[in-house]
């Protein structure tokens, strides 16, 4: 073996499979603690509602959002 080579152990049967089982289940746990948080929607409305309103001058915006007039 060479200065620059590392030393990996010889596998345990059976022990990287359950590691990396029991991996994917923390995996998923967390997933499923990111994405179950309950969110307030009336609240997000009413502060959406609340914002003022913005006036854009800007043609590019305008043609964006209302599409090109064809006159």
């Amino acid at each position: 073996m060479t200065s620059n080579q590392t030393y990996l152990p010889p596998k345990i049967n059976g022990l990287e499979t359950r590691l990396a089982e029991q991996n994917q289940v923390e995996r998923r746990q967390n997933a499923d603690r990111i994405y179950n948080v309950l969110i307030n929607n009336e609240d997000n409305e009413k502060r959406i509602k609340n914002l003022p309103r913005q006036s854009i001058s800007d043609p590019l915006w305008d043609q964006f959002f209302n599409g090109f007039k064809f006159y």
